[in-house]
């Protein structure tokens, strides 16, 4: 961990993010006129390796101070996003801590939640949908090396803990990209799936039986949005999601039952005449 040795001007240095966070948060357009000064230093900061909890801080602020900003208008928004966005992708496909990486992704699903549709551009589009097909692989890579390590002859209980931690790790990053995956259809609607299209074969692939009972809860999840946010055009999607919505309500985990529950009420709520001989 980077904050291994810990120095009292660093400390400092966080415990003054972690107040400026507070301040965006709860103060919002009594703090616009002190967001585009923020923006401008805690930015840089999602890079400063010298202490995660800076770099932690520094990408919760930003969707507070973008709420901040709104109250200047669509012309000074945007601006403020322009100068963030790059840095903020940047710093989520080279961050190298997990728990900061996670941070990080939160910051950025919050952030298009708060724009909304259109916030970003197809290069900065392309460069999300990139990095979360990275992510993705990595997940599924993660996995298969743990599965061999289960098999070598030094296996013991020690390794397992460390396997077992090494997998927490990994389901909480899989949890952002569905934030992540969450904030965009929540915006774009519809208008997304031209985009999921590129990375929906990852998300198929976790609801295979064979993998972990993780995969599938969030599989579910990304598949929830897809039918609640996509209304009746979901149904492009629904050899992907109907086997496994049927499968999975019986699931012996709690969190995959209620995924899959959820995708059956969505499904009658805004799925419209498509799936109504599937409802009956």
């Amino acid at each position: 961990m980077t904050n291994a040795f810990l120095i009292p001007g660093l400390e400092d240095k966080a415990s003054a993010c972690e107040m400026l966070v507070c301040y965006a948060r709860e103060l919002k357009d009594g703090f616009a006129d002190y967001a585009e000064t923020v923006v401008k230093l805690m930015v840089p900061m999602l890079k400063f390796y010298f202490h995660d909890g800076v770099r932690t801080a520094a990408a919760e602020s930003l969707p507070y101070l973008l709420d901040c900003g709104k109250i200047k208008g669509p012309e000074y928004l945007q601006g403020m996003w322009n100068y963030i966005y790059p840095e903020l992708l940047k710093a989520i496909d080279t961050e190298p801590e997990n728990e900061v990486l996670a941070e990080h992704m939160y910051s950025l699903a919050k952030c298009i939640e708060t724009l909304g549709n259109g916030c970003l551009t197809e290069a900065a589009m392309a460069e999300l949908l990139k990095i979360l097909n990275k992510l993705m692989l990595e997940h599924f890579n993660k996995a298969v090396a743990r599965q061999e390590k289960r098999k070598d002859e030094d296996y013991d209980e020690v390794v397992e803990e460390q396997l077992a931690n090494e997998d927490d790790e990994d389901v909480y990053i899989l949890s952002k990209i569905a934030d992540i995956i969450h904030s965009l259809f929540l915006s774009y609607k519809s208008d997304f799936f031209p985009y999921f299209d590129q990375i929906v074969n990852h998300f198929v692939k976790c609801l295979s039986p064979e993998m972990p009972w993780s995969d599938h809860q969030w599989a579910l999840c990304i598949f929830d949005d897809v039918i609640e946010y996509g209304g009746p055009n979901c149904v492009k999607y629904q050899q992907h999601f109907l086997g496994p919505l049927l499968n999975y309500v019986s699931d012996e985990m709690a969190e995959v039952r209620q995924a899959a529950v959820y995708g059956w009420g969505a499904l009658a709520q805004f799925g419209g005449e498509s799936f109504a001989g599937q409802l009956g």
